[in-house]
This record gives C-alpha cells, structure tokens and sequence, in this order.
C-alpha cells in the first residue's frame, strides 16, 4: 500500500483506486502507517 502512491505518480485517488478503497480510507491507512514507523519495503502493485 504504501508503495502503491509513488507507483501512481502520487495521485492519491489512482492509488485507492487501483487498491480497491476509497481515498479517504487510504489516507487513514497511510497515516496510521506513517506513525507506526513501518518503513520495510513492500512489493509494488501492477496497476498505475
């Protein structure tokens, strides 16, 4: 998920669409991701 952002030229809106949410649910799980300080690399999905 948090890969998926960068890999849909940051369009917020591309990026939860390609993952099947809504952009606001996106933007909660990127929150809560940036402040549990998770930062491994996760596979990029296909997509964007």
């Amino acid at each position: 998920m948090a890969r998926s952002n960068p890999a849909c030229g940051g369009s917020q809106a591309e990026a939860a669409r390609v993952l099947g949410i809504a952009r606001n649910t996106l933007w909660r799980k990127l929150e809560a991701y940036h402040r549990s300080g998770e930062n491994d690399a996760a596979p990029q999905p296909d997509g964007c």
